[in-house]
């Protein structure tokens, strides 16, 4: 039977059967047909007697384009799972039982997934895995449902799938998704055993249930490995010379100062022995014959492909390079048809190399593919919890504690904030590269002039700039820089010209991470001006601030969000009341605790009454009982969006009583302005009697009303009594006091009383409308003096602000005010647009104060699929509109 590559093998495997005959068989989309082991076909043909191969028409190659014998075609039935396929296999001499190439995968292959490793046909998934012992992933599943208590840590039986393609040892891990609520404890263990348990830990507060056949890890091979720093090469042992190699001398020289005598001739022997571990120079980069390799480059053939271009004022320095590899034995001349074409199309005044070079190291070659010594792991593998795997409880893990994981965590977060990737040879590779910084890099390098004008007229704005400051531009360990000299001149920096690849990362980290603070403008270009530059600098820069999501959610803003006033002015009494709660207050004797407050808009007549609690049910029948039974029923009702005014018994009374409900949007008590200041004047009213006993407030209620609705109001001109009744009220001085009658009123009948009375109603109605508009018209002038009018887009991101305090969190000082992204939906009016938050979320509508439009770089990704259900529904809308009627 074949058998995989060894343990180092990374090919995508899976177990089949040819007539009950077991196959392990190679996945390779690479090989265009699909091949059967000569081995596995005589055994095949021992059983059947119609196993009997057809004359092949096709030629064969391998990797290195050397010819295969082909014994013939094949047609059998191939079981792969439960599913079974007739196939057509070439049977050569391979290594491996059978091969599945791409007509295999074409015909019956829907996915191949190597992240689950499994072949998806339309009828079944066929399971595979990776084939050598190293490269083996294998995934950890719940063997039970387990349910875990809130904080705390399990064992718990575990299943570790195809653990037979696994070494002695494997090491466990979580999987590589997004943080879960729990996550496995990483170790070691033996992947053999039948009763396998890994630690599973809770970090919630709250009880988790695990599912059986969920996963919850992964297992791949480990192996212990020899200490690092020690040289497997062992050199010639003893010299017959008692006189030390050269090149080691003054290592001897320097290292015997403070030895003995016996001890000095100990180390002379040791040097003597292992002298050709030392470097003889500072091109003498040693080498070793103990790990011999060659590429493997599977079925893939040469491909000729143009070199990367380097830039003018690289490719002398490459050359140089190349001179001293073939001085030093690095490298050789190659005739491979893999060779490195290097030399293709260089410009006019570069000669081209006589013949090509491979860069590979001067290894002794030997014929079979020979495998890699696994290299041990690293600190950040966490080998401090899985070095000493001696005395290791079979089928338990090693745990690594909470603390240690939170240290690595942090460890993480901190490295966030470190700069890499900014060494000399970088960044002057970079520069040379850059499409503006590399033209007068390369010019100024060279030593010339400043290039002319007409050189560089055509280029940009940002080649012209460079150009102009050529005089200060300096070159500092082969990397170009700008001097800049402060306003006094007293003082000069030298500041990095910095690629314009490399501008986003300098922006991200002098204004993003904890040590930048996300500071405005100002403040972060003068950081960058301490070291870094390029043109343009302050516009980049005021860019990224403008455009970053966390500034703009926390930071006040300077342009006026407020959009002009939109009036709205009632013209007969009881056409438009609102009400409101003005509450809570201090609890009185007779158990209130909140006022209901009723205001008909046109009249200014208003009612307040107090309340025990500000329950719907309560509201309702107060509202019914103190102000529709005297008033009627009004023809619309304004409230904000309290739940009180939005539950379902407060809607059903205003269906039964025929009232049109209204609402205000979301932090807009502007909406509700008549109603919100006269809170604050019956505020003022009831202070001035409750100072001592302030839960006496609801005694004095009725009487501050009726001086409330006796006097003249602002906006009318007119006291509320009049306005209603069409006459004022005799108040309790007026009663005592007796005053003349100004009118002779002895012989006027009733009908006449009645038509006296209309029309002075008929009267102040007429002067109240004409006092209500000329208010509405200078509030509206005074209120768009600082206003700005702003249209949104179907379909534009807006930020929203959104004050609300989220449960649980402490300091509203240290949350965001405005969230966002989301999307617009619709267009109201003027100034309401119904908002996207979610797809599964409804919308919701806002007043375009709340909204400001987004120019950050974070647009959620459902957006874009939004806008196309948008876009789709208009069309249908107008394909609706367009069909003719009968």
């Amino acid at each position: 039977m074949g058998n995989t590559c060894g343990i180092w093998d990374n090919g995508f495997y899976t177990k089949g059967y040819l007539q009950n005959l077991p196959l392990t068989i190679l996945i390779d989309n690479g090989s265009t047909s699909s091949i059967l082991n000569y081995k596995i076909y005589r055994q095949l043909a021992d059983v059947l007697k119609n196993a009997i191969l057809e004359p092949s028409t096709y030629k064969l190659f391998d990797v290195n384009g050397n010819p295969l014998c082909s014994y013939g075609t094949l047609k059998q039935k191939l079981t792969l799972g439960t599913a079974d396929f007739n196939t057509e296999f070439l049977v050569c001499d391979i290594k491996q039982d059978a091969i599945l190439g791409q007509d295999f995968l074409l015909d019956h292959i829907d996915k191949i997934d190597y992240k689950r490793q499994i072949l998806s046909t339309k009828d079944t998934d066929i399971r595979c895995w990776i084939g050598g012992e190293a490269n083996a992933i294998c995934r950890v599943i719940v063997k039970e449902t387990v349910t875990l208590p809130g904080k705390s840590k399990m064992l718990i039986p575990v299943i570790i799938e195809n653990a037979e393609h696994l070494g002695p040892l494997g090491y466990v891990d979580k999987t590589q998704k997004k943080e879960t609520e729990h996550n496995i404890t990483r170790g070691i263990l033996d992947p053999h055993q039948e009763d396998i348990r890994v630690q599973l830990i809770n970090f919630r507060e709250e009880p988790i249930t695990v599912h059986a056949k969920e996963q919850i890890g992964v297992c791949e091979s480990y192996y212990e490995m020899p200490a690092v720093g020690v040289c497997n090469y062992i050199g010639t042992e003893g010299t017959s010379s008692d006189k030390l190699p050269s090149h080691i001398e003054d290592l001897f020289n320097r290292s015997i100062v403070h030895l003995q005598e016996k001890e000095k001739q100990y180390l002379k022997e040791l040097l003597q022995a292992y002298s050709d571990v030392f470097a003889k120079s500072a091109d003498d980069l040693g080498r070793t014959n103990r790990v011999q390799h060659r590429i493997n480059t599977g079925t893939a053939h040469p491909i000729r492909q143009a070199p990367r271009r380097l830039p003018l004022g690289k490719r002398e320095i490459e050359k140089k390079e190349i001179v001293k590899m073939l001085d030093r034995g690095v490298i050789e001349p190659s005739n491979s048809p893999w060779k490195d074409l290097n030399q293709a199309e260089n410009d006019n005044d570069t000669e081209k190399s006589e013949k090509p070079v491979e860069c590979h190291s001067n290894l002794e070659k030997q014929e079979e593919t020979v495998k890699h010594f696994a290299t041990p792991l690293t600190e950040a593998d966490e080998t401090a919890d899985i070095t000493e795997i001696t005395g290791l409880i079979p089928g338990n893990i090693r745990a690594v504690t909470r603390s240690e994981l939170k240290e690595q965590q942090n460890e993480m977060k901190v490295n966030e904030a470190l700069l890499g990737g900014w060494e000399p040879s970088e960044i002057r590779q970079q520069q040379l590269e850059d499409d503006n910084i590399g033209k007068v890099f390369a010019a100024f390098e060279s030593g010339s002039q400043k290039p002319p004008w007409e050189s560089i007229s055509s280029g940009t704005s940002a080649l012209k700039t460079l150009w102009g400051q050529w005089n200060r531009l300096e070159l500092h360990g082969g990397v170009l820089y700008r001097r800049f000299e402060t306003n006094n001149g007293q003082t000069a920096r030298k500041q990095m010209i910095v690629p314009k690849s490399r501008t986003q990362e300098l922006l991200h980290y002098f204004h993003d991470v904890p040590s930048a603070a996300h500071l405005g403008v100002d403040k972060t270009l003068e950081k960058l001006k301490n070291g870094f530059y390029w043109p343009n600098m302050k516009e980049y820069v005021q860019a990224y601030c403008r455009s970053c999501d966390s500034c703009f959610a926390r930071k006040p803003k300077k342009e006026s969000t407020k959009a002009p006033l939109g009036t709205y002015v009632s013209g007969e009494p009881m056409e438009r009341v609102a009400l409101d709660i003005f509450g809570p207050l201090p609890l009185t004797k007779r158990n209130n605790k909140y006022i209901l407050v009723i205001s008909d808009l046109f009249t200014k007549w208003t009612e307040a009454i107090a309340l025990p609690n500000q329950e719907s049910s309560t509201i309702c029948t107060a509202f019914i009982d103190h102000f529709v039974t005297k008033f009627g029923a009004p023809l619309q009702l304004h409230s904000d969006q309290g739940r009180n005014f939005q539950a379902d018994i407060f809607q059903r009374m205003c269906n039964l009583l025929g009232i049109h409900k209204t609402r205000t949007t979301s932090f807009r008590p502007q909406s509700n302005g008549g109603v919100e200041r006269f809170n604050r004047t019956l505020a003022s009213m009831l202070s001035m009697y409750c100072k001592q006993k302030q839960d006496q407030w609801d005694q004095y209620l009725q009487q501050v009303m009726m001086a409330y609705r006796s006097s003249v109001h602002a906006s009318t001109s007119k006291t509320p009594n009049s306005m209603l009744f069409g006459r004022e009220v005799t108040l309790p001085l007026q009663a005592v006091i007796p005053q003349p009658d100004t009118e002779i009123q002895e012989n006027r009948s009733p009908d006449d009383y009645v038509a006296h009375l209309q029309n002075k109603l008929k009267e102040n109605h007429a002067f109240a409308r004409k006092a209500l508009k000329k208010v509405s018209i200078y509030q509206k002038k005074r209120y768009d003096l600082n206003a700005k009018k702003r249209i949104f887009k179907r379909g534009e991101a807006v930020w929203i602000y959104d004050p609300i305090r989220k449960k649980g969190v402490c300091s509203n000082s240290l949350t965001p005010k405005w969230k966002g992204p989301f999307i617009i939906e619709k267009r109201i009016d003027d100034v309401t647009y119904r908002v996207k938050r979610s797809l599964r979320q409804p919308s919701t509508v806002y007043h375009v104060d709340r909204l400001a439009l987004y120019q950050g770089r974070n647009v959620p990704s459902w957006a874009s699929r939004f806008r196309r259900m948008m876009d789709l529904e208009e069309a249908n809308n107008d394909q609706q509109l367009d069909k003719p009627v009968g």
